[in-house]
C-alpha cells in the first residue's frame, strides 16, 4: 500500500464517514490498498479515458461498496 493511499484512509477514518453500512448496519470496513476508477460521462457516453479516481471501502458483512473521492481527501 502507497504512503498517499494510507494517508487517504487516515484522513477518511477522521471524518464521519466511517459509519455503519446503509445495508446492513455493520460497523466493519475493509478499505482496498489499491484505488479504483469511477467512469465518467461525456454527451451521455460513458467515457473510457477518463475516470474519477476513488478510494474503496467494502463492508465485511455485506459487500457493500463505498466509494470516496481522492480529490477530496487530498484536500482536507
Amino acid at each position: 500500500m502507497t504512503i498517499e493511499i494510507q494517508n487517504m484512509i487516515a484522513k477518511l477514518k477522521t471524518l464521519e464517514s466511517m459509519q455503519s453500512c446503509p445495508a446492513c448496519g455493520n460497523d466493519r470496513w475493509e478499505t482496498q490498498a489499491r484505488l479504483v476508477s469511477m467512469p465518467t460521462v461525456v454527451d451521455d457516453r460513458i467515457n473510457p479515458m477518463e475516470g474519477l479516481p476513488c478510494l474503496a471501502r467494502l463492508c465485511t458483512h455485506c459487500g457493500y461498496v463505498a466509494l470516496h473521492a481522492t480529490e477530496m481527501l487530498e484536500q482536507r
